[in-house]
């Protein structure tokens, strides 16, 4: 993913935004199953899309209106397609996808990554976008996640664990050296109002039993 104002050495692409790419992929399936407009726009019909019409399908093809999310659905059913297929760049590099002014996508397999969920985009936090994924992931594919989601995700909860044991380890020599203030102060008013050595030794022995673990 590169930014438009950054230079690059790579072969000039055809910086496409999203309504156009849609209307590419719906061409080239339509055309790749011997399919007139007008059959794609029945074949919704048939699936209970009924507002999809052979209007609304030559406004798609023609990148003529933003598709809707439902609109990607139905049209790739209709073309038996899975949607990521219609909102994805072709593989020989001549297509970059716009996502917004300043930042683009050049990779083909990159993008369908990042829309499959398998791996973050550049410039975004990929902590917060794999945790998404695994919490959206049913449980029973659990086991079949991608490694890299097996690592993040111990990764992650490594840290948690790791801030976990410092926040209980800082309040524990917080709380000991409170007692040791404490049992301080207590002894040399003891000391300042004259108290036997020998109950001094006592307190202190019974003290040392009462914060040392047992042999």
């Amino acid at each position: 993913m590169t930014s438009r104002s950054q230079a690059s050495d790579a072969p000039e692409r055809e910086a496409l935004p999203v309504r156009q790419v849609v209307a590419r992929r719906i061409r080239e399936a339509r055309k790749s199953r011997a399919m007139t407009m007008e059959d794609l726009a029945a074949r919704c019909e048939d699936l209970g899309a009924t507002d999809i019409t052979y209007n609304v399908i030559v406004s798609l093809e023609y990148a003529r209106r933003d598709p809707t999310v439902r609109q990607v659905y139905v049209v790739a059913l209709a073309l038996d397609v899975a949607p990521v297929h219609l909102l994805g760049l072709t593989e020989d590099g001549t297509e970059s996808l716009t996502v917004t002014e300043t930042v683009t996508v050049d990779d083909p397999i990159t993008l369908q990554r990042w829309i499959r969920g398998l791996h973050a985009l550049p410039f975004g936090d990929s902590r917060a976008y794999h945790a998404a994924t695994i919490q959206r992931a049913p449980l029973p594919d659990s086991t079949l996640l991608p490694t890299e989601y097996g690592q993040l995700f111990l990764q992650q909860r490594a840290a948690e664990l790791a801030a976990q044991f410092q926040t209980e380890t800082a309040n524990a020599l917080a709380g000991a050296q409170a007692q040791v203030r404490n049992l301080v102060d207590q002894l040399r008013a003891e000391i300042a109002a004259g108290t036997d050595t020998d109950q001094l030794l006592t307190k202190l022995d019974t003290v040392r039993k009462s914060v040392t673990p047992d042999d």
